[in-house]
């Protein structure tokens, strides 16, 4: 059975998937991967409909570091 919902990361090293059965679960993951230095890039999506309900993009510069978490959901 597949589990409801696929949280990415992308970073230089290596991308990450993890699949997980709740949106608690899923949005866990995805703060950590947001808020370690690792990952410019990450998101939910449902394994099931194939959309993406929220995310995280990091822009850094040598003076500056910017991360916008982001959602499509209401």
């Amino acid at each position: 059975m597949k589990k409801q919902y696929r949280v990415m990361g992308f970073s230089d090293l290596m991308d990450v998937e993890m699949n997980c059965n709740t949106m608690e679960h899923a949005s866990e993951i995805l703060e950590l991967l947001g808020n370690g230095k690792q990952y410019y890039k990450g998101y939910i999506m449902d394994n099931h409909t194939g959309e993406v309900y929220c995310g995280f993009d990091r822009a850094d510069d040598e003076y500056t570091e910017r991360i916008t978490f982001w959602t499509t959901r209401h």
